[in-house]
């Protein structure tokens, strides 16, 4: 989920640095070679940033954010590790749902438009030279590692405040049943058979007992 929001917020990003223009023709302008030319979106009339907000940016932050707290609510009542990545697993389907029913329905040059479209930014560099420019690179890349490493710290504690104050599964779980659960833990990993090698136990279990025999 982290992962779409992220991509939202490029999106989004993206979007803003594109300039205000007020011809429609001036939005899309095809680049490239005679032959293997790609479409790049320069610009955006104030009509379609509005429309773009709204039917684009707003409804995936709003999808990201439900999904992102009934799968939390979905993840957290999984009863084993078994269905637990079963679990995950179906999320990540249904994050990805609207990608599949793109591929299978778009006619495929709509397909095609948008894996090969891409965002035209101008980019001034006023004057500045070759180092400094390095430098400027440079100074974005270790700001996208250390924005990197936040997220992944951030997520790992969302994820025990979640777990310890706002899961609402066991409400007002403080890790009071651990003891209850001890016994029943045991017996669920207890092994059938102690025999672990030879004898007539494993791997059958043990042996019947004739209900006859006295």
């Amino acid at each position: 989920m982290l992962r779409e929001l992220r991509s939202t917020n490029e999106l989004f990003s993206n979007f803003q640095k594109l300039p205000t223009t007020f011809e429609d023709s001036d939005m899309v302008i095809e680049a490239g070679e005679p032959g293997a030319q790609v479409l790049e979106l320069s610009a955006l009339t104030s009509t379609m940033r509005v429309v773009l907000y709204s039917v684009v940016i707003v409804p995936k932050i709003i999808v990201s954010l439900t999904l992102l707290y009934s799968g939390l609510q979905w993840l957290t009542a999984t009863s084993n590790f078994a269905d637990l990545i079963l679990n995950a697993v179906a999320l990540e389907f249904v994050i990805a749902v609207d990608d599949l029913f793109l591929e299978a329905f778009a006619p495929q040059c709509l397909v095609d438009d948008l894996e090969t479209m891409k965002f035209s930014h101008k980019v001034s560099d006023d004057g500045e030279d070759e180092t400094e420019l390095a430098k400027l690179e440079a100074r974005r890349a270790l700001i996208g590692y250390v924005r990197s490493f936040l997220l992944v710290g951030a997520s790992l504690v969302a994820v025990y405040v979640y777990l310890v104050q706002l899961q609402s599964v066991l409400p007002g779980y403080a890790v009071d049943i651990s003891g209850k659960c001890k016994a029943f833990v045991a017996h669920e990993l207890d092994p059938i058979c102690d025999e672990l090698v030879g004898g007539t136990c494993f791997p059958f279990g043990p042996p019947p007992v004739d209900p006859y025999k006295h």
